[in-house]
């Protein structure tokens, strides 16, 4: 696993109580960052503060509600005051709702993703950046998705949310560059979260048909391509977006809509290029 030294700065992680947020944290903590993390769900954020414990050097938990520009307006206020300083952002905190048809939806169900999704990382950005250009810059993550531009059914909110979210990364890459702040966005495919826990065996078997490489992915392999686009190693990165899904975007059909022969995979990787079929 690669290392990214972030001892010197101060790191705040949106949505951080569970799933990818939880495993990005963590990845930070152990990076030697020092840690924000932040989480509307107190219960779930309680829980998560007690098991970073004893992973980061130094530790604060919010509670806010990132669509709200008052508390995210409190939430940098506390961090600066606690910290000194804001470097890093990431803004993971995301509302999912149950899928169903867009001629179905309410304007309350598309509104929340929306102020959840888009309004939350622009406010919880434009915070963040103002105490970054005091500080002569800092890196910013966006988590996107698969879904910002291949569509899910019943899925018109979320998706919608996520292709602004990468248009919004690569405007905001042009605002704050003058500023020394990188903004960037990973676009993680299939994850195996908490989710996936109660998954049946044919059902997990059917997602991964759909993924080349054959599996899903980790959260910690989402954590350390975080890690990567916040550290030096990525200081000439910015305003892109990183796909973590497995080969998913690299295919037009699914491997059962393939011609026939197509479907079983090769047995031997032949030198002079293989035969014609």
């Amino acid at each position: 696993m690669s290392r990214y030294d972030l001892a010197d700065k101060t790191a705040v992680v949106t949505g951080a109580a569970r799933g990818l947020g939880y495993a990005i944290a963590q990845r930070l903590a152990n990076e030697g960052a020092r840690l924000a993390v932040v989480d509307i769900d107190s219960e779930a954020l309680r829980r998560a503060e007690s098991r970073l414990k004893g992973v980061a050097p130094k530790l604060l938990a919010l509670e806010a509600d990132v669509g709200s520009s008052t508390d995210v307006e409190k939430l940098f206020d506390s961090v600066v005051s606690e910290y000194g300083r804001v470097d890093l952002l990431v803004n993971n905190a995301a509302l999912i709702i149950k899928r169903r048809w867009g001629t179905d939806l309410t304007d309350e169900q598309f509104d929340s993703v929306i102020r959840s999704n888009v309004r939350g990382s622009f406010l919880c950005s434009r915070a963040a950046a103002r105490h970054m250009a005091r500080g002569g810059g800092g890196a910013i993550v966006n988590l996107s998705s698969v879904a910002a531009d291949r569509a899910f059914r019943g899925s018109v909110p979320y998706v919608t949310s996520k292709g602004a979210v990468e248009a919004q990364t690569r405007a905001l890459a042009l605002d704050l560059a003058p500023h020394r702040i990188r903004v960037n966005a990973v676009a993680p495919g299939m994850i195996g979260t908490e989710p996936w826990d109660g998954l049946s065996v044919e059902e997990l078997e059917r997602r991964r048909r759909l993924v080349p490489l054959g599996r899903e992915g980790r959260p910690e392999e989402v954590a350390q391509a975080v890690a990567f686009l916040l550290s030096e190693d990525a200081a000439y990165i910015t305003g892109q977006v990183l796909h973590l899904d497995g080969g998913m975007r690299s295919q037009f059909y699914m491997p059962e809509a393939e011609v026939p022969h197509m479907i079983a995979p090769p047995t031997t990787l032949a030198g002079d290029g293989g035969t014609e079929q």
